[in-house]
This record gives C-alpha cells, sequence and structure tokens, in this order.
C-alpha cells in the first residue's frame, strides 16, 4: 500500500563539470491535510526554486526532519540532463582560488595605486597664496 501521493516530481542534482562541489539541503516537511501545488516546468533553476519559509506560512507545514549532502560532477550528468531537464551539459572553467600572500599583494598594489591618484587629485587642486 502506497502511503505518499507524489504532488511535485524531484529532479536529482545536476552539479556542472567544472563547477566543484554543490551543497543539497532536503527538508521533510509535515502536514495536517493535502496540498493544492501547481507541478512547475523543470525547464529552468527558476523554474524549480521554492521559497521554503513562504511554503510553510502559507500552507501551515512543520519541519520534520533534514538531511543533506555535497556532490560533484561525475559521468551520469550527461545522461541525467537529457531525461529529466532535455538539456545538453555544459562545462564551465573555475579559477584558481588566489593565496593570502597574493590577496594581501594585489589589496596592497591596489592601494598604493589609489593613494598615488588621491595625492595627484590633491596636489593640483593646491592653490598657491601669495
Amino acid at each position: 500500500k502506497q502511503w505518499y501521493q507524489r504532488r511535485v516530481a524531484i529532479t536529482a542534482g545536476v552539479p556542472y563539470k567544472g563547477t566543484g562541489f554543490h551543497r543539497y539541503v532536503f527538508l521533510l516537511l509535515e502536514q495536517d491535510q493535502p496540498l493544492v501545488l501547481s507541478s512547475p516546468s523543470m525547464c529552468s533553476v527558476r523554474d524549480r526554486t521554492v521559497n521554503v519559509p513562504e511554503l510553510i506560512l502559507e500552507h501551515g507545514l512543520t519541519p520534520y526532519a533534514l538531511a543533506f549532502f555535497q556532490s560533484t560532477w561525475d559521468e551520469h550528468v550527461g545522461p541525467c540532463l537529457a531525461r529529466e531537464l532535455d538539456s545538453d551539459e555544459k562545462q564551465f572553467g573555475m579559477e584558481r582560488l588566489k593565496t593570502k600572500s597574493e590577496h594581501f599583494a594585489e589589496e596592497e598594489f591596489m592601494y598604493n595605486e589609489w593613494k598615488k591618484e588621491k595625492s595627484t587629485d590633491c596636489d593640483s587642486a593646491l592653490i598657491p597664496l601669495l
């Protein structure tokens, strides 16, 4: 016997190649009565996004359980995208994060350039007093 009725389809997580780790959160919400929800189109991220606090308040739901995990790209993503979202797999490159010393060296350089610019602006604005 089936003790639930699916109202909205769930799409598997699909982290694109080159985007690093993705974090997924599952929130189980308890309800007192059946909900009337429209099944969103699964073609875009905007259509698959839900404002959870608004949903909880609007339907009087109670958070019941929480689970989460991390995932990254693997060879199953392409077929999943094709099957679930009728989409091709995209690939993204990632920029290497700067080391702490690189970050502070860049900050110092930018600050010195700003200081030079400010001192030049102030020098040209001086009017000699006679």
